[in-house]
């Protein structure tokens, strides 16, 4: 009996040393829990930003990648740079591609909407670029769905204001578009009731938006024709 307790724990000790081992070799970055945060996809690589990490203390708006290629996590928090490398904690936004290289990433929404931060995946500098037209005016919108399309236009939809015991939900429409700089006005006509919390999807110049949550704090589990909206116009 002893003798088969001391193989155990030999080949435990062995295991935990080869465990050990190949964490040091590889040296690979491997990012904590989180929720709410977006993921981004821009060439081979997935952006993950934000989020309400449980690990980190005090929160903090990190940013890393994952490498299709070479089947990694890279962190990028050491490597952001700019005015605004130091953005406030970020939670409930969104994340979409655009500029006029299709290398930028915008982040709008979360606590401090209609503030935008763009980070150029080119240099990992992070900036708060000046934007014109007629800002939002939401201080405060959450778990929007946004898409982006060729023409380098974001289209959000929905979203809520999360105070201490309220949640107010709205079904806004805005359009910003990452080439001008500029807020565009979105047709509300026919639009799907307020919610939060949902997903959007284009696909051939149709925005599919299914699921969410309702101002009555039902679940949408399923979606419905009037939950399908053609929204874009060139």
């Amino acid at each position: 009996m002893c003798h088969k307790i001391l193989n155990y724990h030999f080949m435990l000790s062995l295991l935990i040393q080869l465990f050990l081992w190949v964490t040091i070799i590889n040296g690979q970055f491997i990012p904590g829990p989180r929720s709410g945060h977006t993921a981004t996809l821009i060439g081979d690589k997935i952006y993950f930003i934000g989020g309400y990490n449980f690990s980190i203390s005090p929160k903090e708006s990190d940013v890393f990648y994952y490498d299709g290629n070479k089947l990694a996590w890279v962190e990028v928090n050491s490597q952001v740079s700019g005015q605004d490398a130091d953005m406030p904690f970020q939670l409930g936004h969104t994340a979409n591609i655009g500029g006029l290289k299709q290398d930028l990433i915008f982040f709008i929404g979360g606590g401090r909407f209609p503030i935008i931060y763009q980070l150029d995946t080119k240099t990992n500098k992070i900036t708060s670029p000046i934007i014109l037209g007629d800002f939002p005016s939401r201080d405060n919108l959450m778990f929007m769905s946004s898409v982006s399309s060729y023409e380098g236009k974001i289209y959000l939809f929905g979203g809520g204001k999360i105070e201490t015991d309220i949640i107010t939900l709205y079904s806004n429409h805005y359009i910003f578009n990452t080439k001008n700089l500029n807020w565009e006005d979105g047709s509300l006509v026919g639009a799907p009731p307020a919610r939060y919390k949902h997903t959007a999807t284009l696909v051939n110049e149709i925005i599919y938006y299914i699921g969410g949550i309702q101002i009555n704090n039902s679940y949408v589990s399923y979606p419905s024709m009037s939950d399908v909206r053609k929204i874009i116009d060139n």
